[in-house]
């Protein structure tokens, strides 16, 4: 499991996850925190991964080629032009395995729109057990993997007037406290965000809960 997210404010967008991935080795289910999840696709669009490692990486990295040779820029305009292209990969990696062997995979694009020379923030995501069908985050976060604790937590500490460097502190809060209570999530917290000015990763702030 993972956790990945993405918050929006009005300055821009910040997306973060854990590192933790699971790996085989001699027949046992290893934890390893060196997992990459958050890529960025075009100046102004950043993704992140859950799901089926491996596949979704695969994905991500052609999708990434796809981008850059087209062009493409635009958090909109990047998830229409990609959406097709992902579900051709996904529909082709699993054509030999029938319904309930499928591995899930899904993908939260977060970044901006230019708009009459306005650059506005957009979540959009999509999910192979939702079908891949479009979904846009409309209460300022999408989330995927283990989101019990983020959601709640987002809900006592978020508003449409958090600043981006709220955001950070508190994307960092969610990944942090779902890690200390999920075996599944842990490692370094990963983040980036996406402003007019483009892409940009950054140093996760140290933030944590005071418990009495």
């Amino acid at each position: 499991m993972t956790l990945a997210l993405a918050i929006e404010t009005l300055e821009g967008v910040v997306l973060a996850a854990d590192s933790r991935v699971a790996v085989r080795e001699r027949g046992k289910e290893v934890a390893m925190d060196t997992a990459s999840k958050i890529y960025q696709l075009s100046d102004h669009v950043v993704v992140t991964e859950s799901g089926a490692g491996d596949l979704a990486k695969f994905i991500i990295s052609a999708t990434q080629r796809r981008v850059r040779q087209e062009g493409w820029d635009g958090v909109t305009n990047v998830f229409v032009q990609t959406r097709p292209f992902i579900i051709q990969l996904y529909d082709d990696a699993v054509s030999r395995l029938t319904a309930d062997q499928r591995p899930h995979v899904g993908f939260i694009f977060g970044g901006m729109d230019q708009d009459d020379s306005a650059w506005k923030p957009r979540i959009l995501s999509m999910y192979s057990r939702e079908g891949f069908r479009p979904l846009e985050a409309t209460t300022g976060m999408d989330c995927t993997g283990a989101v019990w604790i983020a959601e709640y937590l987002f809900g006592r500490f978020y508003s449409r007037r958090t600043s981006l460097e709220e955001a950070c502190k508190l994307a960092s809060l969610l990944v942090r406290e779902t890690a200390s209570q999920c075996a599944d999530v842990g490692g370094p917290v990963q983040m980036a965000i996406v402003t007019s000015e483009g892409f940009q990763q950054v140093e996760p702030p140290e933030v944590r809960l005071a418990y009495r």
